[in-house]
């Protein structure tokens, strides 16, 4: 497995922020690849800006004033932080520009240029108990776009975060709840969910499933291990809704290019059920949410979760654009991903049918998806 793919247990980094910060912030001429310029939705294009900063302090003084016990924030002090992300976020831009390299830029860089990108129209919102997080104009600035969509696909959207759970998993000898987030995965059908084969055997750490030694395409969950698919991983009220991963039905060889998994799941309680499981979109759009949940990332700062809140675990609906496709059947898009999204569907805002299986980002390249074409065309199909 390529050591670009995404860590999904240190979860230590935000996926594909150099290169969508060079196409949103500075055109073509540093949009590498495949990847596209994009304007933010409002037009705007160029650096990190005074106007991003005012965005961001905004922002801070919303999420402030939402924390109960949390003593208030000034408006001048709000704006001192705002000002030193955006100056970080135009230092880590020039070096990106100059040496056309992400190696001088460190996790709090990377994060100061998600920042911005998330006041340029690209939110996050968090799944409640029974919708998803209203965009709100100071929160979530230039993001009318999405409120747009979201008053015509809300409950679609919703349905498809109920049918999207967590995969998390112990040791049978660890206390109950010493459960490792693993990745997302989402209802194909009523006892399959998709995943990626990365989710299912980590690149950096062991494996929580052990491959068939006579039919090398299944797998089984170790006998050590118990796995689920928790559906209720949001930010609804604590109740339980678990799968217990019984098998794995199919995983891609390691030399196939498709990094993909499907697991066989049954319903813990069956009188408690998790959403329908998901279509297959056969009209690609270019307007796409990926639905993942964000793993911890430790070494945010208080002002960092201000702009982002805590990368909880808690089940988030980003929204993008398709930047671009190539001819092997992927997509690229621009929505904001982190550890934890690996696996998650990337659905259309027109009938909300998955379009592609998020399951890179690449700190070269961008974030990519397997398009559904492409998963028709391979032998995963059988299973889908």
């Amino acid at each position: 497995m390529s050591d670009e793919l995404t860590n999904e247990l240190a979860a230590g980094r935000l996926e594909a922020v150099p290169d969508r910060a060079r196409a949103f912030f500075s055109g073509p001429r540093l949009a590498a690849g495949p990847m596209l310029a994009e304007r933010t939705l409002d037009g705007r294009r160029g650096p990190p800006d005074a106007e991003d900063a005012r965005r961001l302090a905004a922002r801070m003084l919303r999420t402030t004033s939402g924390q109960v016990g949390a003593a208030a924030m000034s408006l001048e002090y709000a704006q001192a932080l705002a000002d030193q992300m955006v100056d970080r976020a135009q230092s880590a831009l020039r070096r990106l520009e100059n040496e056309r390299s992400t190696s001088a830029l460190d996790v709090h860089d990377l994060v100061a240029l998600e920042a911005v990108i998330h006041v340029r129209g690209r939110p996050a919102l968090r799944v409640q108990s029974a919708r998803i997080e209203p965009i709100d104009p100071i929160r979530h600035p230039d993001s009318g776009l999405w409120k747009t969509y979201l008053a015509d696909v809300s409950a679609k959207l919703f349905a498809a975060c109920q049918a999207t759970g967590a995969i998390r998993w112990r040791k049978t000898d660890h206390a109950v709840d010493d459960l490792r987030l693993q990745g997302t995965a989402w209802l194909v059908a009523p006892d399959r969910a998709v995943t990626n084969r990365h989710v299912v055997f980590p690149p950096d750490a062991a494996s929580w499933v052990r491959r068939k030694a006579s039919e090398p395409t299944r797998g089984s969950v170790k006998s050590d291990v118990v796995a689920h698919l928790d559906f209720a991983r949001d930010d609804g009220k604590a109740r339980e809704l678990l799968y217990e991963i019984v098998s794995v039905l199919y995983v891609a060889p390691d030399e196939d290019d498709v990094d993909i998994a499907v697991l066989e799941v049954r319903p813990r309680n069956p009188a408690l059920l998790a959403g329908k499981p998901l279509a297959l979109a056969t009209t690609p759009q270019r307007h796409v949410a990926v639905i993942g949940h964000p793993a911890p990332l430790p070494e945010l700062s208080h002002e960092e979760r201000l702009v982002f809140g805590s990368f909880d675990e808690r089940k988030r609906v980003s929204f993008g654009l398709v930047t671009a496709t190539d001819g092997n059947g992927e997509i690229y898009h621009d929505a904001s991903s982190a550890g934890g999204f690996s696996g998650g569907g990337v659905v259309d805002l027109i009938d909300v049918h998955v379009q592609g299986l998020h399951y890179r980002g690449a700190v070269a390249q961008t974030n990519r998806a397997f398009s559904t074409k492409r998963l028709r065309n391979h032998a995963v199909s059988a299973f889908l």
